[in-house]
């Protein structure tokens, strides 16, 4: 480990001597020696948090175009400066007065008031993984980003001019400056906090509750994390995530999968990456217990399509649907600011999606970062959202190829909708062969978990293929499954009608005998018998020994003691095909084993003394 190096407030020369940057706990920054979560280092970075008032930077959006990098200013409506840039290497950040671009093998700073340039420094081969500013203030960080043979610099900005410059052979992540500190995280579980006038610091925090690599003040408050986020507290503790709020919503759900924060110590996304049109977008409040956040709600962009999602369990409140790729999205309180690669800026509300306030860029962006600040958008909203039902059937029908994984996600959201009326969208969409197949797939996946809509569902049933008609059969395995979700015993006979038909799918065969076990009508045991007698000795196995397998449970669920003597003569016949005698063998075993597991006591259950005795 280097000691870190400090330059002289304004000086460029970065080939300066090192020199101590001790603590009050003693040791350099980022040093080994050096206390950790000290309670009266940490109350006091607490009580500085909390006493400050926020400087009034201007609310800004710094974009790149193909050949071009801009700022325009959100309060005014206008753009300030745009200059021609080359070999850009990822997104415009933003560091107190200046605007950072990694281009080629340097980094270079302008001033965000008029594009001027203020300094440039060579990468070394390292990455520009963050920046951040309040007032005058800044600080940006170059990282290798790898594990092995790691090494990092940060600076910190004065106005227009390096300050100081701090080398570190580790992992330093995504910067914050507030109230008068400078919050570094670095090798995946700390928090270094430097004092921004005397360059020292003041206080370390650690946390072991997830990796640690963004810090982010809002509202008098640290933030910090990765994959998920917690705050700095008074007796900060190192693993208590309980203590600090810790939350960690699983994504992977989530189309796209996008982290909570982007991982600070991975090589940043180029600038035409499609990463800047799949991202999260969320503001943390202070308060106990586990972090919350603004209007209880996280934002998903997934191209043109933006979520409005629960933070609890992520599901949808409402979508919105943008004219062009979203590039861009920060939240604020009541709702987020969203630009996308037309140029359009939109500002939806947390309530509902409902655009309040629009505006235009004036050129067309790969990617957009933006300070909103206290930036208040008003003005005319747009046409008011339909119910959450419509707004996701809409999505759906959306035919962009590219938003297939977002349409299959609202297809989901869909589902989970109790509306009789959303059964019925299920069965259009699924019944849809012209969709794409994971949309489709989602869509009769989602109706067949449906319990509400009995009447669509019979409607669907009794509808087959017919040549002289111009129909074709409908989704019948969907439609089974859904009927036994409902219980209804009135489906039987239409279920019964699509398991002797030749145009049902052999792949749905299994689920229309499941759901008829499940209705319980020994009306369609003779059915099941012919259909099993009827192809035990077709050979092609596969799809269709499961099916029969599938046919031949329903047949010994239904009808108990005679079933069985049924299956156990279709397994003696001598033209039985190989792959059916095995299919059903297997069946009959795993059967065996869930009655006895049935019939098992639980650990807890006491034995029936009468029982013992008898």
């Amino acid at each position: 480990m280097r000691a870190a190096t400090i330059l002289a407030a304004g000086a460029l020369l970065l080939g300066a001597a090192l020199g101590g940057c001790g603590g009050a706990g003693g040791g350099d920054a980022f040093g080994h020696i050096y206390p950790d979560n000290e309670p009266s280092q940490v109350d006091s970075v607490v009580r500085r948090l909390s006493a400050a008032t926020p400087a009034a930077d201007d609310a800004v959006a710094v974009g790149l175009t193909e050949s071009e990098l801009f700022v325009y200013d959100l309060s005014g409506g206008r753009e300030r400066w745009r200059q021609p840039v080359a070999e850009p290497r990822g997104e415009p950040q933003i560091a107190g007065p200046l605007v950072l671009l990694h281009e080629g093998d340097r980094v270079v700073a302008r001033r965000l008031a008029d594009g001027r340039r203020a300094f440039d420094v060579g990468d070394d081969h390292l990455q520009l993984v963050g920046s951040a500013g309040e007032g005058a203030i800044g600080a940006f960080v170059l990282s290798t980003t790898g594990g092995v043979g790691a090494s990092s610099r940060l600076f910190v900005t004065s106005g227009d001019s390096i300050a100081r410059r701090y080398d570190a052979d580790l992992l330093i992540g995504a910067p914050e400056v507030a109230a008068g500190m400078i919050f570094v995280p670095w090798g995946h579980q700390n928090v270094t906090v430097i004092d921004a006038a005397s360059g020292e610091e003041i206080a370390r925090l650690r946390s072991l509750a997830g990796v640690v690599g963004h810090a982010r003040v809002e509202d008098g408050t640290l933030f910090f994390g990765q994959a998920g986020v917690g705050r700095l507290v008074a007796g900060l503790r190192a693993n208590d995530p309980e203590q600090i709020g810790w939350v960690a919503p699983d994504t992977s759900s989530l189309p796209g999968a996008p982290p909570f924060f982007r991982s600070s110590y991975d090589p940043p996304a180029s600038a035409n990456s499609a990463t800047h049109r799949i991202e999260l977008a969320w503001r943390p409040t202070p308060g106990d217990g586990a972090v919350g956040f603004s209007d209880d709600t996280v934002y998903l962009t997934f191209y043109k399509l933006v979520f409005g999602l629960a933070p609890d369990d992520l599901s949808v409140r409402w979508v919105a649907q943008l004219d062009a790729d979203a590039v861009g999205a920060t939240a604020r309180p009541g709702g987020v600011v969203v630009a996308d690669a037309s140029g359009g800026l939109s500002y939806l509300a947390a309530s509902n999606g409902q655009v309040q306030w629009s505006g235009s860029l004036g050129v067309q962006p790969t990617v957009v970062s933006m300070r909103v600040a206290s930036f208040a958008p008003s003005g005319s909203p747009g046409e008011e959202p339909g119910f959450l039902a419509e707004q996701l059937l809409s999505a759906v029908q959306n035919t962009d190829a590219r938003l297939v994984p977002g349409r299959a996600f609202a297809v989901r959201a869909l589902a989970a909708q109790p509306d009789d009326a959303v059964t019925e969208h299920l069965i259009v969409l699924c019944d849809d062969r012209a969709l794409p197949g994971p949309l489709r797939t989602a869509a009769c996946e989602a109706l067949g978990t449906r319990d509400s809509g009995i009447g669509a569902v019979m409607r669907a049933l009794q509808r087959h293929a017919a040549f002289l008609e111009g129909t074709e059969a409908p989704p019948v395995g969907a439609l089974a499954s859904a009927a036994a979700n409902m219980g209804e015993r009135a489906a039987v006979p239409l279920l019964v009608s699509h398991l002797v038909d030749p145009d049902t799918a052999i792949a749905d065969v299994p689920r229309v005998a499941a759901a008829l076990a499940t209705l319980g009508d020994r009306s369609a045991v003779e059915s099941l018998r012919d259909f099993l007698w009827l192809y035990h000795a077709d050979g092609s196995g596969g799809p269709l020994a499961a099916a029969l397998a599938g046919v031949a449970r329903a047949i010994v669920v239904l009808d108990g003691p005679p079933g069985r003597e049924v299956v156990g003569e279709v397994l003696q016949a001598p033209f039985t095909a190989p792959p059916v005698r095995q299919a059903i063998n297997d069946m009959l075993s795993a059967l065996a084993e869930a009655e006895a597991a049935e019939a098992e006591p639980a650990d807890d259950e006491e034995p029936d003394p009468d029982a013992e005795e008898g």
